[in-house]
């Protein structure tokens, strides 16, 4: 007797994975990134259902290889989140919308991301989420307006306040003591945000649980026949291939890290020591807020010029990476920002000395410091900024990027990351090594 293969679910902050499994027997995965879903349409599951996926600091899913998963006759359903995105968009070509969610997108009532997205938790915290989706807001004062809570003015404040504030800070306190400011009645705005703590209002929990529940009383169902043929173009040929070489990775992990051990610069086995003790360091930590995260990762492309999604899926398919190894990577990257910036200056300096001579560059450092002196004492003072020097600060900057690299995301980071105390410090610095540079020239 063969056994019916069990649907895959890509599942995240909508709804956690032990709820879900109260409503169906499936295979839980996180929440779906670029290549998921064809991974799971090789396994020829009976279905497949989106409703958590990643949008911006990794690929998303692909329309095409959901189109592939729906060609190969997998019955594919979206609700809740990205989901409900992409049912909306590949409803014609045969993707099954579940919810209201859904429903407002198809309809065009909803039309922006941003209306599902939110900041959520790692794996191990079951993707908890941490601000709130525009989506379960609206809802939420559509039923506060429903039972009189508040008026239709009140309504239309409160949903334009909560639209206006960029997702990753969008939670119910702040959109109430933005309220407040606007002018809206203290007693009743508090009275709404008691009532949303207490009832806890939620679509995309509700569209979620809709969906496992219509997958189990479906079973069996018979797919649906594609109404198109796909098209193998060279670029999903090359999407196909990456996504390959990635999952079959693992198996050789084991010689390449003997090879390593063998083979790779010392610095890199110190580099590796490192992030281990960073991550034992930052392990009961919070994870990075969600908007810092997203400048760490837009820095990290800005640096190795991966600004296409392409070029990034690319560069993770060469580099032996998935997008969820790479989403830790990067939180660990962001903790080694804050581990810097939060830490005793004195003593990472003093480490740093220590580092200059062990790797014999204390000499060189030593007679370019002292050039950089003299050439800062030439213009009146040991500290110029770049007024002192008679240079516009975006030619300054512009010159730094030429001998060392991007500034990414932006100066305030850079500075941070480079270790400096204050932008100012970083200007003073850079204005330092130009003059020097000036003085070379003549």
């Amino acid at each position: 007797m063969s056994v019916q293969p069990k649907p895959i679910v890509f599942l995240g902050p909508s709804l956690s994975h032990k709820m879900a499994r109260e409503h169906l027997d499936a295979d839980y995965r996180p929440p779906a990134a670029a290549g998921d879903v064809l991974l799971a349409a090789l396994k020829k599951p009976s279905a497949i259902l989106i409703i958590d996926g990643y949008f911006e600091n990794v690929p998303a899913v692909w329309h095409k290889e959901v189109l592939f998963a729906i060609e190969s006759g997998v019955r594919v359903f979206g609700a809740s989140s990205m989901g409900a995105l992409r049912a909306a968009e590949l409803h014609a070509f045969g993707m099954i919308g579940i919810g209201q969610i859904f429903e407002q997108y198809r309809s065009g009532e909803l039309e922006d991301d941003d209306e599902v997205t939110v900041v959520h938790g790692p794996d191990g915290d079951d993707f908890r989420p941490i601000s709130d989706a525009m989506v379960n807001i609206r809802h939420a004062l559509r039923l506060a307006a429903r039972e009189s809570r508040i008026d239709q003015s009140e309504h239309d404040a409160l949903l334009e306040i909560g639209k206006n504030i960029y997702y990753p800070e969008r939670v119910w306190p702040r959109i109430i003591a933005n309220a407040i400011n606007a002018g809206l009645d203290t007693a009743r705005m508090k009275g709404l945000l008691g009532w949303v703590r207490e009832t806890s209002p939620n679509l995309k929990r509700d569209d979620a649980v809709l969906a496992l529940k219509q997958l189990c009383d479906q079973g069996t169902a018979t797919p649906i026949a594609p109404s198109f043929e796909l098209e193998r173009s060279i670029y999903w040929q090359d999407f196909v291939k990456a996504v390959a070489h990635q999952n079959d990775a693992g198996g050789a992990a084991s010689a390449l890290l003997q090879w390593a051990k063998l083979r790779a610069p010392f610095s890199v086995m110190r580099a590796a020591l490192l992030r281990y003790l960073v991550r034992i360091t930052t392990e009961s930590r919070v994870p990075p807020h969600r908007s810092k995260y997203q400048g760490t990762v837009d820095a990290f492309r800005l640096e190795r010029n991966l600004l296409e999604p392409t070029e990034l899926v690319v560069w993770l398919e060469r580099s032996g990476l998935d997008i969820p190894t790479f989403g830790r990577l990067m939180t660990e990257e962001q903790l080694v920002d804050e581990l810097l910036a939060s830490h005793d200056h004195d003593g990472i300096e003093r480490a740093l000395v220590d580092e200059l001579k062990l790797a014999g560059l204390w000499s060189e450092y030593a007679a370019e410091a002292e050039a950089q002196k003299v050439a800062a004492n030439a213009v009146g003072t040991s500290r110029p900024l770049p007024r002192d020097a008679g240079i516009e600060p975006k030619e300054l900057l512009g010159w730094y990027e030429g001998e060392f690299g991007s500034i990414a995301p932006d100066v305030a980071s850079h500075a941070a990351r480079r270790g400096f105390e204050s932008t100012t410090d970083f200007y003073v610095a850079v204005t330092r090594a130009k003059l020097a540079a000036l003085k070379r020239e003549t």
